[in-house]
């Protein structure tokens, strides 16, 4: 055994060059595998960071009456530690206005350092005990205080309650004026002040107050957020098994921070894990395909070396000892340097999202940067090895079965089959005898060309599919977005219609500037004669007539900037609020298809037309038409709805719907989006959705994961070069004596590249063939999947792509036939077909 290795050592120091290709594929492939698992690993611990530090470090709540029962929950299974936190009431620091509210708050020092509050700490110390209070910065300044620590404050405690429906308000929810009521709960206290701090905006805890004092030792209604020793699947039970101990009840699960870890109440967990799992196989099956062709190709440059060694006397396990001895060494260089490689592909990587992304990924004292753990490095180093064990196989088999006999023959490098030798006329029709030469040779082995053009097909079918899935969803998000980015609307709230005048105020009262629109909407329905029917949109209409538009009413003030923006005369809607404007298009599984999304106008009706519409059993309304508006509208169907047409009418439209508690959707468009959010929701409107955040975070995501699948593109393009770099080279070095051959019955030197060149771009013409179709095939899936579970969009094929990627594979498989002709610009014919006839 120990001649086998010295053989296969030598061996590949001869063969430096290919050597150094294959070490290089190995490193690539485990790099690439280890660069995905680190960068994963990295991104979750950068989620489970900002997590705890913003959200808290404790994975539920129970709700207590007394410290007795936390020092008891102490005990409990599995509990590190409990922060104890009790709303201890408002107070008003003058005449109640949002200015000198103060929602104070007890906390103990655990809540303090499980909620990170040091961070915010400008000046002092957190409170001991209920005589000490800390307040912050924005309350003293706005009050025009001087407040300083050491110095003392009187404040009058108690509760503040929502008359309207008799319910307590917490925290810092904006003062209502008339519609709230006070209620003292103690007498006047001092308090001694031991701290400052900057507001606590990023905490979604702490930020619902502005004053901080020590947990009162008779203090009662506590809520004990309970860090875990261990995160598990028992979380769950073990919560409920603690309430139950203690006599409290569980109040809260901290979802986002145990899904960080995996752990949720579903199946969600186990779902993503097996995602990821499959991903990993995936890449461990590519890359151990494309190790297993390199060991392939540079064991029929060695089939006289495994003959010579059958000759005298080489078993089956030493011959295929040869094998896995190459790979061993091969492993033993290129699975280190590819850990290494994908560590320093981390860095880099996880750098250009936290520069490119930098409002997302660099939040506070948390950043996205690159942490080592060895769980990514051992999956990694695992799968390389798993990698070359399943990779060894093939040629395994192959060097066992290696005859003298073979050897002499050449029957394990060359298969040639009677259907074969006629092949080659329609290249010979257009190329000559190199053309014919190139169809023949690239048939007679038919085990390396498949090798090569299944490399070249899954770099194409996975880049290409990656690519259709980032681009689907940036697609899904720029559906709501302007051509520049920003999104039609950047706040949307629902009000009641009596509080339209309170939200405007307080937008107002802080200085904003805001652009207000107000509306109410309502599916409504129509029936229709025939010949106002499309009949390419039959698929829109209920039962062949009847169907359901979208009827929006607006102030009167956007409704004019709706007509301006469409041309459209405002003056002949004053005054008339049944006249609209009917936005005729909806997009939807509308054509004779019923699988087949489509972008269309529904109606076909004239300027004037009258709709009946039906709303409920017993209301009916009439709407004069006024303009039409055929095509696809972004701004209306991106605000409103995509998949129905929409009519536009004067808000007086919906007087006998309209009433003190009507609904009402306020569309808010202003820069300091988020200031707008915070207002509304303390003033007590509570379903607010800063529509400009959500949108920008998608946007980012989604760019995000585009960014990611062409680094992974750009790695695997890399892989599959040098792989059909090295086969290709293997392949040129094995046929030596061939060129001899071709070069004596008068090839000249330009004739065998030619042919060579032909026979590269047969094998890049083979693996299009099957992996555009293919890759269009997992495009429609694609689409039918997010068109289906997400908003209806039309089928597109971005054939750029496709474009680019037949372009790299001609690149990738010319580059490496050019490389590898080096290897033969000086074929010494007499020494070659010496060396053959050997």
């Amino acid at each position: 055994m120990e001649s086998i290795f010295t053989l296969t050592l030598r061996t590949l120091q001869q063969n430096k060059k290919r050597t150094i290709l294959t070490i290089f594929t190995i490193i690539l492939a485990v790099g690439m595998l280890t660069a995905v698992l680190c960068s994963g690993w990295s991104m979750l611990r950068f989620l489970q960071e900002k997590e705890t530090v913003y959200g808290g470090d404790y994975a539920y709540s129970i709700e207590i009456t007394s410290q007795h029962q936390a020092e008891t929950l102490m005990q409990c299974k599995n509990v590190e530690d409990v922060s104890l936190l009790r709303f201890a009431g408002s107070s008003f620091y003058g005449e109640p206005s949002n200015k000198n509210l103060l929602a104070v708050a007890e906390i103990n020092d655990a809540f303090v350092e499980s909620f990170y509050l040091e961070q915010y700490l400008l000046e002092g110390r957190y409170p001991l005990n209920e005589n000490e209070i800390v307040l912050t910065q924005d309350f003293i300044d706005d009050n025009g205080l001087t407040f300083s620590v050491g110095d003392t404050i009187q404040l009058l405690l108690g509760t503040r309650v929502w008359d309207e429906i008799d319910t307590e308000l917490y925290g810092l929810v904006n003062f209502l004026g008339d519609r709230e009521s006070f209620h003292p709960d103690t007498t006047e206290r001092t308090y001694t002040i031991v701290g400052i701090v900057s507001e606590m905006r990023g905490s979604k805890i702490a930020s619902d107050f502005n004053a901080y004092i020590g947990i009162s030792d008779n203090g009662t209604n506590l809520s004990a957020f309970v860090k875990c020793k261990d995160i598990s699947k028992s979380i769950y039970s073990e919560a409920e098994e603690n309430a139950k101990t203690v006599g409290g009840l569980v109040s809260t699960f901290h979802s986002d921070l145990l899904m960080y870890h995996g752990v949720t109440a579903g199946k969600g967990a186990a779902k993503m894990i097996a995602a990821v799992a499959i991903v990993i196989l995936l890449l461990m099956a590519a890359c151990s395909a494309m190790i297993s062709n390199v060991l392939t190709i540079s064991l029929q440059e060695r089939i006289k070396q495994l003959g010579m060694l059958a000759s005298i006397g080489a078993t089956s396990k030493q011959k295929k000892a040869s094998v896995t001895i190459e790979a061993f060494l091969l492993g033993l260089i290129g699975i280190p340097l590819g850990l290494l490689f994908g560590l320093g592909l981390t860095v880099v990587v996880l750098a250009m999202i936290r520069i490119s992304f930098k409002d997302t990924f660099a939040f506070g004292m948390i950043e996205l940067k690159t942490h080592i753990h060895w769980l990514p490095f051992f999956l990694g180093a695992i799968s390389g090895i798993g990698s070359l064990f399943f990779a060894c196989k093939t040629p395994e088999k192959i060097a066992s079965k290696v005859t003298v006999i073979d050897t002499l023959k050449q029957t394990n490098i060359y298969q040639v089959k009677q259907k074969w030798i006629t092949r080659g006329k329609l290249m010979s029709i257009f190329f000559g005898i190199y053309g014919s030469l190139a169809s023949k040779n690239i048939h007679r082995n038919p085990k390396r060309f498949r090798a090569i053009t299944l490399s070249i097909f899954l770099a194409v079918v996975l880049g290409l599919s990656l690519y259709s899935f980032s681009d689907f969803m940036l697609f899904q998000t720029s559906m709501d977005m302007k051509e520049d980015g920003s999104s039609y609307t950047d706040v949307q709230a629902a009000v009641q219609y009596r509080d339209l005048a309170t939200a405007a105020k307080a937008i107002s009262d802080e200085g904003i500037s805001a652009d207000i629109s107000y509306r109410i909407s309502r599916y409504m329905t129509a029936t229709f004669e025939e010949e106002n029917i499309n009949s390419d949109m039959a698929g829109y209409f209920i039962n062949g007539n009847y169907a359901e538009l979208y009827v929006v009413g607006i102030d009167e003030e956007h409704f004019r900037a709706i007509c301006e923006e469409n041309d459209l005369n405002y003056a002949v809607y004053d005054g008339k609020p049944n006249h609209g404007i009917l936005f005729n298009s909806a997009t939807g599984n509308y054509g004779t298809s019923p699988n087949r999304v489509v972008v269309g106008s529904p109606f076909v009706l004239e300027n004037g037309y009258e709709i009946e519409l039906e709303y409920g059993s017993d209301t009916n309304k009439t709407v004069i038409v006024q303009d039409i508006v055929n095509g696809n509208n972004a701004s209306i169907q991106s605000q409103f709805v995509q998949d129905r047409a929409v009519l536009i009418v004067p808000m007086s439209f919906f007087e006998w719907l309209l009433n003190d508690d009507t609904s009402i959707e306020l569309a808010i468009n202003t820069a300091q989006h988020e200031e707008v959010t915070e207002c509304l929701a303390d003033t007590g409107f509570f379903q607010v959705v800063d529509v400009a955040k959500t949108t920008e975070n998608s946007r980012q995501t989604y760019m995000l994961l585009k960014m990611m699948v062409c680094i992974f593109t750009v790695l695997m393009t890399m892989i599959i070069g040098l792989n059909v770099c090295n086969t290709i080279s293997n392949t040129i070095d094995v046929r030596r004596n061939e060129f001899a051959v071709l070069r004596s019955v008068g090839m000249t030197s330009g004739g065998l590249k030619k042919m060579l060149l032909l026979e590269s771009v047969l094998y890049g013409m083979k693996s299009l063939v099957f992996a555009i179709p293919i890759s269009l095939i997992i495009h429609y899936v694609m689409y039918s999947m997010i068109s289906k579970g997400m908003t209806p969009f039309m089928f597109y094929i971005n054939w750029g792509a496709y474009g680019i990627a037949v372009i790299m594979v001609a690149l990738v498989v010319v580059m490496a036939m050019l490389f590898s002709l080096q290897s033969i610009e000086k074929v010494e014919i007499v020494k070659e077909l010496k060396t053959g006839s050997m």
